[in-house]
């Protein structure tokens, strides 16, 4: 009888332990910090920053934001090296060919946006795409996607120019090296606020933008799409852009 108490609880202690070791590594295995790639874009990275921290939050989950040029943070978030980007169109591997298999889209978009065109000669109308199959020299920033398919559609190859930056870009339009840029209303809205001689002319093509996850966090995807869709239900997402875009462009 004393032999059957000893095994008995032999292995009951064996069992606690095997339990008390697995739940040891299944609170090691959880998320606890998600570092997600932006590329300084003044109104996406504040929008990314002041929805996706609060859903996030709400998992348990620190958000973090860091910088990459647009075409590397791709890359670095599909090896896993970080643990995601940031802000990219829902057809983001039709567009790319399939290249990222390791990122998931968010599917639930944060915010939407639109291109503008902008010009330091006032006579320039660009409403849409079409309007720069005119003999321009049109500039848009280098690892927008979308943005990159369009110049190859509308613009005559002599006159496509990929720039590393804004602030290059508006660099060269008020020397007058390109014609017209091309980027998001608002970060070009800000961009030109140290220049005198350029404009804003039009405003096309919205776009929802989404946050895209690297696979090994495929189990917090759904429970972001639910917090973002409940802040946009209560009025977060409205309350967090007007605080932006007066942060950006003033009020």
């Amino acid at each position: 009888m004393n032999v059957f108490l000893k095994k008995a609880g032999y292995v009951f202690l064996s069992s606690l332990f095997l339990c008390s070791l697995a739940f040891q590594v299944q609170a090691a295995n959880k998320t606890t910090e998600v570092v997600v790639a932006s590329s300084g874009e003044k109104y996406l990275e504040k929008m990314l920053y002041g929805v996706m921290s609060l859903a996030f939050q709400k998992n348990g989950v620190k958000f973090t934001i860091k910088q990459f040029p647009k075409e590397r943070s791709l890359y670095e978030a599909n090896e896993g090296n970080i643990d995601g980007d940031g802000y990219r169109v829902y057809e983001l591997q039709e567009r790319t060919g399939g290249i990222y298999p390791n990122l998931v889209r968010v599917n639930e978009p944060y915010v939407n946006v639109y291109f503008s065109a902008f010009v330091t000669n006032p006579k320039i109308e660009i409403n849409n795409w079409s309007d720069l199959k005119a003999d321009y020299k049109v500039g848009i920033i280098r690892g927008n996607k979308t943005a990159e398919l369009r110049l190859k559609e509308y613009v005559s190859e002599k006159n496509q120019n990929i720039i590393v930056s804004h602030e290059a870009a508006f660099k060269m339009l008020s020397e007058g090296r390109v014609d017209v840029v091309v980027t998001g209303s608002l970060d070009g809205a800000k961009e030109m606020k140290g220049y005198k001689n350029i404009y804003a002319k039009g405003k096309f093509e919205a776009m929802d933008i989404y946050l895209y996850l690297n696979k090994k966090h495929s189990d917090l995807i759904p429970k972001i799409e639910a917090e973002v869709r409940k802040m946009k239900k209560d009025g977060t997402i409205d309350k967090i852009e007007k605080k932006v875009i007066e942060e950006i462009v003033g009020k």
